[in-house]
C-alpha cells in the first residue's frame, strides 16, 4: 500500500490594478466586465500593530471552483491634529499599505 502524500501548496494569480475609482465601483466594474459576483467581506484586514483597514471583497464560483478576491492595497487616513506647538498643526492625511513594496499598486485581484 502507497502511502498518502498531500500537497497543500496553493496556486493562484495575483494581479495588481492601477485605478483611481472606489473600491465599491472598482468591483461593480469588475462584476460588469468578468461576470463575477464581488461583494464586499463582511470583515476588513486590519492588524494588531496598526490602525489602517484593507476593505476586501470576494466572490467564490463553486461551479468552476474558482475564488476571486479583491483588495485594496492604500488605506488612506486623515489625522486632525490640534496640538500648539506642533510642526503639523491641522489635518493632514497619512498612507498605509497593505504590501509596500507595491506602492504604485491601487487594488490587488487574487484568483484561486
Amino acid at each position: 500500500m502507497q502511502p498518502l502524500t498531500l500537497d497543500f501548496e496553493d496556486e493562484y494569480h495575483l494581479i495588481g490594478i492601477h485605478s483611481t475609482e472606489e473600491d465599491y465601483r472598482l468591483a461593480y466594474l469588475l462584476n460588469t466586465h468578468l461576470k463575477t459576483r464581488l461583494t464586499r467581506f463582511k470583515e476588513v484586514l486590519d492588524f494588531k500593530d496598526s490602525t489602517a483597514e484593507f476593505p476586501l471583497f470576494e466572490y467564490k464560483d463553486e461551479r468552476a471552483f474558482i475564488d476571486y478576491y479583491l483588495i485594496n492595497n492604500k488605506h488612506n487616513l486623515v489625522v486632525n491634529n490640534t496640538e500648539e506647538n506642533s510642526l503639523f498643526r491641522g489635518a493632514y492625511r497619512t498612507s498605509s499599505y497593505l504590501i509596500p513594496e507595491k506602492r504604485n499598486v491601487d487594488f490587488f485581484l487574487k484568483i484561486s
